[in-house]
């Protein structure tokens, strides 16, 4: 069919699809050369269009495809609903991933971890600007945490690489962090110190250095995996250290040797101050020391006495024991009174040394000799400064073989010039006369000897005379 109004060929509709202008096709004559067109008027474009189009829209449908219809919609906005979910949840994974990744708080704790020490300092330092973050301190924390129990259940040997990480987290001078990580560094130091003591221990127990061995296992600790075994070898060891000691003291003391002896014990005792063998054998070395001594002094060697307990101390100066003894000795040791200086007033006397047997069969070690009769005064006497420095006198009195049996002798002695002692009647057939008097603080003694007859070979000796401190 051809459109009237426009001469379009409309091949299917009522409308022509160019100007909108309804056709009628002719009933009588189906064929194109003879089909005639019945134009009216030609409608509103618009208007057939949008009755055209509602037409279409408006196409009914039965309720089961309309059920079908809502179930398939719901569908496509639950789908679209997750779809966008799960886009918008990948999108968060993966910007917290890169936030993760790029994070320097993680960057220094994996390369602290890692070992690489510099980069991890590096990182701190330029891309934190040196402030921490809560991130970088919580980690921080753990990872001090993992340090020590790592080193705990590790070889020694790893010290140097932990060592190198706490000074690392050290430099970072982070305040959060500083108590926790001196302790820290406290713990390995000294389970550090702990395992190096007992390498150590076992070396000298190889080498039979006993003193050195036991104190190295001595020092290591209880927390210390290996402290069990240190402490069965001190139980072991130190018995044969004692008795190897105590062999080498028995031998010294024995030629005379203390001072070598107690520098043995006081060695021994230094690395072992609580052991009581070692303290009670160098009590009984002063007991031993004492009793020496005390042999000379009974066998009046003074002087060999404080020889041999000044010798001790040299090799153990801080004796309570052997300082008392040696006051003791000093004090109880007489000072001849021939050692000491006399006045110039001092005449008609002299000293002989040598032993010699006075009148009553007695023997003794020197004499003074006091001799009257060498002049007409009938007087001998000896004077003798003291300098304050003593406390004791003593002396004894004794007669001589004389064939002049009726001359007497006044025996005076003098302190400072005041007569303190007095004998009487003194003659070759008394008795020996021993005198002890008080000289404390005294500056100087006088004998004085006066005599009845003027006999030149007559005399009274004056023995054992000493003054004391």
């Amino acid at each position: 069919m051809f459109c009237s109004n426009c001469g379009s060929n409309v091949e299917e509709g009522t409308f022509c699809p160019i100007c909108g202008a309804q056709v009628e096709e002719n009933a009588g004559n189906n064929t194109m050369e003879t089909e005639v067109v019945k134009v009216t008027e030609a409608p509103d474009p618009k208007e057939n269009n949008d009755d055209s189009e509602k037409k279409k829209q408006k196409k009914v449908l039965t309720p089961e495809e309309q059920a079908q219809r809502k179930k398939v919609i719901t569908k496509l906005i639950v789908a679209g609903s997750f779809f966008l979910f799960a886009m918008s949840m990948l999108f968060v994974a993966i910007f917290v991933g890169f936030l993760a990744i790029n994070n320097p708080a993680n960057e220094i704790l994996e390369n602290l971890e890692n070992g690489y020490y510099y980069s991890a300092s590096s990182i701190y330092e330029n891309d934190m600007n040196s402030k921490p973050n809560k991130k970088l301190v919580e980690g921080l924390n753990e990872r001090l945490d993992d340090i020590w129990a790592e080193y705990q259940s590790d070889s020694y040997s790893y010290y140097d690489d932990i060592g190198d990480e706490l000074e690392t987290i050290e430099e970072m001078n982070i305040e959060e962090i500083s108590e926790k990580l001196q302790e820290t560094i406290t713990n390995v130091e000294t389970l550090h110190n702990s395992r190096e003591a007992f390498e150590e221990a076992q070396s000298e127990e190889y080498y039979e250095d006993y003193v050195d061995a036991i104190y190295y296992y001595g020092q290591v600790i209880a927390t210390d995996s290996n402290y069990e075994a240190a402490q069965e070898k001190i139980k072991e060891l130190m018995p044969i250290y004692r008795s190897g000691i105590f062999d080498s003291v028995d031998d010294k003391t024995d030629y005379g040797y203390y001072s070598s002896a107690f520098e043995i014990l006081l060695d021994a005792k230094e690395a072992f101050p609580n052991d009581t063998e070692i303290n009670q054998k160098i009590t009984d070395c002063e007991a031993l020391v004492v009793s020496e001594a005390d042999k000379l002094v009974a066998e009046k060697k003074y002087d060999d006495a404080i020889e041999l307990v000044g010798e001790a101390m040299d090799g153990y100066p801080e004796s309570e024991t052997l300082n008392a003894k040696l006051e003791s000795i000093q004090k109880g040791r007489p000072v001849y009174l021939q050692d000491l200086t006399t006045s110039l007033t001092s005449k008609n006397y002299d000293y002989d040394s040598g032993s010699f047997t006075d009148a009553n069969g007695v023997e003794h070690d020197g004499k003074f000799k006091f001799d009257p009769g060498l002049d007409e005064g009938k007087t001998a006497n000896a004077e003798f400064y003291l300098e304050k420095k003593y406390t004791k006198f003593t002396a004894t009195f004794v007669p001589n073989s004389s064939t002049n049996d009726k001359e007497k002798f006044k025996i005076e002695v003098l302190v400072d010039g005041k007569v303190v002692k007095t004998i009487k009647n003194f003659t070759f057939k008394s008795k020996n006369e021993i005198i002890e008097l008080d000289i404390t603080g005294a500056s100087k003694i006088e004998i004085r000897v006066k005599s009845t007859d003027w006999n030149y070979y007559n005399y009274i000796s004056m023995t054992d005379a000493c003054v004391y401190q």
